[in-house]
């Protein structure tokens, strides 16, 4: 007994210290912990935490299976263990902790959620997607994150206002929910033509996250196709840029509202740019091309078109046959 109560004291301590960030000490004292008591499945399941947060992810599996090994209904450390072989991309394996996890504690809201994710980003099953993030809202009306996530499935099956009703409602839970606002107005603007409101909530994301890369991307495309203000847009890429300087797509949407402007010179040399980053993106070769042409210049018109064609852009043999014979 005395033992159990100094390796209880060793685990409360790693707690303590892990909740304070301090990983490293947090080891030693899981490891005192359970160096006093070797059956200690508590400070297996602890330690196997703070190394999945040092990111030492093969050493978080080895505790979490022992501290299962020690205590066969522990669903917390099965739902962990299938966290860390999410983070590890062994997909397979995560989706039996899950569900060993749901049938030892069917009212653990983490596993369906995280099952939920696996089954919507990596193995296409969306239904399954969909199911599971329901399951978890029965369990918590209040967990925003499952009805941004369902409402991500909802968006990909093309189920435009359902979508828009869990975004709103994760907002509702959660005002500062950046990314519900980004992609509900990217239903708004991109499926729906409701630009305005498309613009009002990229303008919120960009609020909560002055450094939201896709809410400045997306408010620009707003601009410059929903409402025709190419000056704004570009204000919108070039702040973007300025956070993510390396996303060839903000180059080639920049390039293209120059080129409504006129201001050739500066598209080409945005489409320059994204070729720079993206040398195998066919479109921007084409918009490149394009820009040539209504500047005057046929010959490198046609060479991009040429070019845009062979890495596989139907469109440009539409001009190549009309243009460049």
């Amino acid at each position: 007994m005395e033992n159990l109560t100094l390796s209880e004291k060793y685990n409360n301590e790693g707690i303590d210290t892990r909740e304070k960030g301090n990983n490293k000490d947090a080891l030693i004292l899981f490891t005192k912990a359970i160096e006093i008591n070797p059956n200690f499945a508590v400070a297996y399941y602890n330690r196997g935490n703070t190394y999945d947060d040092l990111k030492d992810h093969r050493k978080a599996i080895m505790d979490y299976s022992k501290a299962i090994e020690l205590n066969p209904n522990y669903s917390q450390s099965y739902m962990n263990r299938g966290v860390t072989y999410n983070n590890l991309q062994e997909y397979s394996k995560a989706i039996i902790d899950f569900n060993r996890a749901i049938e030892l504690n069917p009212n653990l809201e983490e596993a369906y959620y995280n099952r939920g994710t696996i089954y919507n980003k990596y193995l296409k099953k969306h239904n399954e997607a969909i199911i599971d993030f329901t399951k978890a809202l029965e369990i918590n009306p209040n967990s925003s994150i499952a009805y941004y996530n369902r409402g991500i499935v909802l968006e990909y099956l093309k189920e435009y206002h359902r979508a828009i009703l869990d975004f709103t409602k994760a907002i509702e839970i959660k005002p500062n929910y950046a990314d519900a606002y980004n992609n509900r107005g990217l239903i708004y603007g991109r499926y729906m033509e409701k630009y305005n409101e498309a613009i009002s909530d990229f303008t919120k994301a960009i609020k909560v996250n002055p450094n939201h890369t896709d809410a400045y991307n997306n408010r620009g495309l707003a601009y410059a196709f929903g409402t025709q203000k190419y000056a704004n847009a570009i204000l919108d890429y070039t702040k973007a840029i300025e956070i993510k300087p390396d996303d060839s797509d903000i180059y080639n949407n920049r390039g293209l509202a120059y080129r409504e402007l006129r201001d050739y010179s500066k598209s080409i040399t945005d489409f320059n740019k994204g070729i720079e980053l993206n040398p195998s993106d066919a479109e921007i070769y084409f918009n490149r091309g394009i820009t040539y042409y209504y500047s005057g210049n046929k010959l490198k018109a046609c060479e991009d078109c040429k070019k845009s064609y062979s890495l596989g852009y139907l469109p440009a043999k539409r001009f190549l046959d009309e243009q460049c014979k």
